[in-house]
């Protein structure tokens, strides 16, 4: 299926869409867009001049984001918005539920190390290792509850307390085609989410770039941590921030 194309600038454009879960076939689909909508922030972990990526490694790394989907737990929930007119996919919210507190017992090192064994050749791997270290301290930091015991948090060889960190709706991610933005669809998308996580009475946790966070602030998503991510630390050129967020149930205090 290919990417809706963009309508000219100024013209109107009849538009509905529904919203429908999202099949495994249309996984490959869905990361094609999603590699549109989140290019700004690959080209910081990638190699200068070597963003897009050649096809066999843009399959490569397609296969691998399916394969950790599909082995995921607990499993994702995955919706689709599709335009009506053209039958087109052209959003995706993609959130797990955790309904119990989860205990996290392998190091940061060890999570950032399997993503980095992952990248592709055009991938910047010293970027590629800042980048999700920084994402990985901070959701521990973030989301942990436990009281601090002997285990493996921390870089190799040292003892740290084991991470468990709490029970949450944690939505992976939620983007809309960039022919789509500023019609709605996002925000109808995250009321899904929100919904089942007021009826399950949890937290939503997300992470954001800059232009992400409005949306999500408008939906009553609050930033408990921020970071400023520069490439140039690693070869690479340009930089962004990047929060990670939080939407409590209605009643529920902060701590």
């Amino acid at each position: 299926m290919q990417s809706p194309p963009t309508p000219p600038p100024d013209t109107p454009v009849p538009f509905s869409y529904t919203i429908n879960p999202l099949e495994p076939t249309e996984y490959s689909t869905a990361f094609t867009i999603a590699d549109i909508c989140f290019a700004p922030l690959d080209t910081l972990i990638f190699k200068k001049d070597s963003y897009p990526p050649s096809p066999s490694s843009s399959a490569q790394r397609t296969k691998a984001r399916i394969a950790r989907l599909t082995n995921s737990t607990p499993q994702p929930t995955l919706f689709k918005a599709t335009d009506t007119l053209t039958g087109h996919i052209i959003g995706i919210p993609h959130w797990t539920i955790h309904h119990h507190d989860e205990e996290i017992t392998q190091s940061v090192t060890d999570a950032v190390n399997n993503i980095v064994n992952a990248s592709i050749p055009e991938m910047n791997r010293d970027a590629v290792r800042g980048f999700y270290t920084m994402v990985t301290e901070g959701k521990r930091d973030v989301l942990r509850v436990d009281v601090p015991v002997r285990g493996v948090y921390g870089p190799r060889g040292k003892d740290f307390p084991v991470v468990k960190l709490t029970r949450r709706v944690e939505l992976e991610t939620v983007f809309v085609h960039p022919a789509y933005w500023r019609r709605g669809v996002a925000s109808a998308l995250l009321e899904w989410v929100i919904k089942e996580a007021e009826r399950l009475g949890l937290i939503v946790y997300l992470e954001a770039t800059e232009e992400g966070r409005r949306v999500y602030e408008r939906v009553g998503f609050e930033v408990v941590r921020g970071e400023w991510f520069d490439a140039g630390v690693f070869g690479g050129k340009g930089g962004c921030e990047y929060t990670f967020m939080v939407r409590r149930p209605t009643g529920m205090i902060a701590d």
